[in-house]
């Protein structure tokens, strides 16, 4: 949604920063002369009929609450090697380096300072965590729906 960062792919906080300040790719709504959010309500629209329409066809099946707490705890553990392996291993900057000595000057615009992918590490978190709790819903409801319906006796209501 945010303008392709070619220059610098090791400072991932310009996506965050771009996002915040509603600095989105151009559609066909920027030229009807909207902009901001405003101009990518329907992507987002789209996105959510897509989410919406897998949801709806995805058989459900009886997830245990221990299944799903295991999931949380490896989204957790993703999420923190996602903060912290850059650093550790050098990754970002050895990529900034990499551009930097192939002639981009721009590449190391990020400073020595420490990379802020932790608040897009932070958002997909959150995502993935909403997921998991809306798949605990839904087991529930079905269990709940399957508890009622064999409940009624069989010469009807």
């Amino acid at each position: 949604m945010v303008w392709p960062l070619v220059s610098a792919e090791g400072y991932t906080g310009t996506w965050s920063t771009l996002l915040s300040q509603q600095n989105f790719e151009a559609t066909i709504f920027t030229a009807a002369g909207l902009s901001g959010w405003a101009s990518v309500v329907p992507f987002l629209g789209c996105l959510a009929v897509a989410g919406g329409l897998a949801w709806a066809v995805t058989p459900r099946r009886g997830l245990s609450f221990a299944s799903l707490a295991t999931a949380g705890a490896w989204l957790g553990a993703w999420a923190l090697l996602a903060v912290l392996a850059p650093s550790a291993l050098g990754i970002d900057r050895a990529s900034e380096r990499v551009a930097f000595n192939g002639g981009d000057r721009l590449a190391m615009f990020g400073g020595d300072g420490p990379h802020p992918i932790s608040g897009l590490v932070l958002i997909a978190l959150a995502f993935g965590l909403l997921t998991l709790l809306a798949a605990l819903a839904a087991s529930h409801a079905a269990r709940w729906r399957r508890t009622r319906v064999s409940a009624i006796p069989a010469g009807g209501a």
